[in-house]
């Protein structure tokens, strides 16, 4: 009685520790100090808005000239998100490819744009394009 009492006891132990070994290697992420030290190492400047959602961290930079940026970082690793992805210019560029006018605003969420376009005969439409590939996704009348 007195071993299955010790040996009961000693796998409950050992059981405990492993559980709490696992616990404690599950990854947590970066902090938000550490993802706002890497974006603004990456466009100096003012961090004026900052937030985690999906993963991700989005942060929004005001430039010494004024400019609006956004640095998206990912969440778990700090890696800049979308490397591979195309930029706001190329996305603009394909978006008034596909539906000729003038842009009126650019967004980019969820690891998509969402270009707002007045047409040339005074639509407002929305094109949504893939983030990495470029791909139109739909386009949409607003």
């Amino acid at each position: 009685m007195k071993k299955t009492i010790v040996l009961l006891t000693t796998t409950m132990v050992l059981l405990a520790s492993v559980v709490l070994s696992h616990s404690q290697e599950r990854p947590q992420g970066i902090t938000l100090t550490e993802a706002i030290a890497i974006a603004t190492e990456k466009i100096p400047g003012e961090v004026i808005r900052t937030e985690r959602e999906r993963g991700l961290y989005e942060i929004k930079i005001r430039t010494a000239d004024g400019r609006i940026e956004k640095v998206y970082l990912d969440a778990l690793t700090g890696d800049l998100a979308g490397k591979e992805a195309i930029t706001l210019d190329e996305a603009t560029a394909i978006a008034t490819e596909a539906v000729p006018g003038d842009v009126i605003k650019v967004e980019f969420e969820r690891g998509n744009y969402e270009v707002k376009i007045r047409t040339t005969n005074g639509l407002r439409k929305e094109v949504y394009i893939d983030g990495r590939s470029g791909e139109v996704l739909k386009i949409k009348r607003d």
